[in-house]
């Protein structure tokens, strides 16, 4: 269960950071001076720091990490791809799958 609800922002899915990175088997970690959080999971580690755009390995823009009521909130394309997973939008059961 997610402690805060995902919501849509500009056509990409927020979810609390710390749900999906928990749930996704990776260690987690908050750097308050920089805004940051870490996350690492099989040794692949990445960094995403508040109100600082992503984008892929095309240059296309995945989202802003963004906190709304105390909780941190990241694109979950980003944080799956990330970790080289795939993510799926099943449109007729408005549901999100993460292979």
């Amino acid at each position: 269960m997610l402690e805060a609800a995902p919501f849509i922002d500009g056509g990409r899915t927020m979810v609390p950071f710390r749900a999906i990175a928990t749930g996704l088997g990776a260690e987690i970690d908050w750097i308050s001076e920089t805004r940051t959080v870490v996350f690492e999971r099989d040794a692949i580690s990445a960094d995403l720091t508040i109100g600082t755009a992503l984008y892929d390995s095309d240059g296309d823009y995945m989202g802003t990490p963004v906190i709304v009521n105390d909780r941190t909130f990241v694109p979950l394309r980003h944080v799956s791809q990330v970790f080289g997973l795939d993510v799926r939008w099943d449109e007729a059961n408005q549901a999100i799958y993460i292979y």
